[in-house]
């Protein structure tokens, strides 16, 4: 898969499974292999690429109802994370557009 798109007034990119999964790993790393097993599964995805421009967001949708409260949180800040990057995106584009 190619590297994410970068706001570069930002140097934000957004972010991909392999930042998802990592996020996964800091907030329960003893069980995080079987927690992101488990995610993927849920989301219907194998984790092998190329993954689809969506697979973010259903990987956050399987962490929002995981019913892990750690691992709620954890999509919240990815959630976050998404929402930041796609708004900085827009703004970036815009100021961009009217140069």
């Amino acid at each position: 898969m190619a590297e994410p798109p970068v706001v570069a007034a930002y140097g934000l990119r957004r972010p991909d499974l392999d930042e998802v999964r990592a996020a996964v790993q800091r907030v329960s790393p003893v069980t995080a292999d079987a927690v992101w097993a488990g995610l993927l599964q849920a989301a219907g995805l194998d984790g092998a690429p190329p993954h689809g421009d969506d697979a973010v967001q259903r990987v956050v949708a399987a962490m929002k109802s995981s019913g892990d409260p750690v691992i709620v949180l954890c999509a919240r800040a990815v959630t976050i994370r998404l929402s930041s990057y796609e708004h900085l995106a827009a703004t970036a584009e815009i100021v961009r557009n009217h140069r």
